[in-house]
């Protein structure tokens, strides 16, 4: 009886390794998840970074903003914005990079593209997923449609020097500004953008 019950597992497993036909009517994970990229970018030249790191201060009402936006939730992240901010807690992180296996531990999980991301996350229940950077991240997710569809950006007004850049993202409109913030000398605005 053992041996049919292995063999069972076993013959189970080898079904399921081609690629599962979708039962009619149930929503595929690109259908169930919603994307929005989130970003902090200077206002006149879409900078988001400078030698690793966002070259305005750390803002608290950004930082706030970030965390109502994604705890609980799902962030993707390329590998090396990763290494400078770590595990977010409170989030499920999944990192982009070559190998899967090369993140893994408690919330932190990597996908070699966004695809695969598309598949984890979905497959673990998760309704949105928040993009959050660097700059080749941001790129590939403006290539797909569905994954640029909602922005949440942070518009920094006062000018940087930044060898980081956020997407031009002319065809998206603006559905909120918010009032303008200021900390120390720094003047921001939280805003919303959806593709037209």
């Amino acid at each position: 009886m053992l041996m049919i019950e292995e063999h069972h597992i076993v013959r189970t497993r080898k079904l399921r390794r081609g690629p599962a036909e979708p039962s009619r009517g149930a929503p595929q994970f690109s259908e169930m998840l919603r994307y929005r990229i989130i970003a902090a970018i200077t206002r006149d030249s879409r900078g988001i970074g400078k030698d690793g790191v966002m070259p305005w201060p750390k803002l608290g009402a950004d930082m706030k903003h970030f965390r109502e936006l994604t705890v609980g939730g799902v962030v993707i992240v390329g590998r090396v914005t990763f290494e400078k901010i770590g595990v977010l807690e409170n989030r499920l992180n999944v990192v982009l990079c070559r190998s899967r296996n090369e993140y893994r531990g408690e919330n932190l999980i990597g996908a070699r593209s966004l695809e695969q991301a598309e598949m984890l996350i979905g497959s673990r229940g998760f309704q949105v997923a928040n993009i959050i950077g660097g700059q080749s991240v941001y790129k590939t997710a403006f290539e797909v449609p569905r994954y640029s569809q909602r922005l949440h950006l942070t518009e920094i007004e006062n000018s940087y020097e930044c060898d980081r850049f956020f997407p031009a993202f002319h065809d998206h409109q603006k559905i909120f500004e918010s009032v303008q913030h200021e900390e120390n000398g720094i003047r921001f605005t939280f805003s919303e953008w959806e593709a037209r």
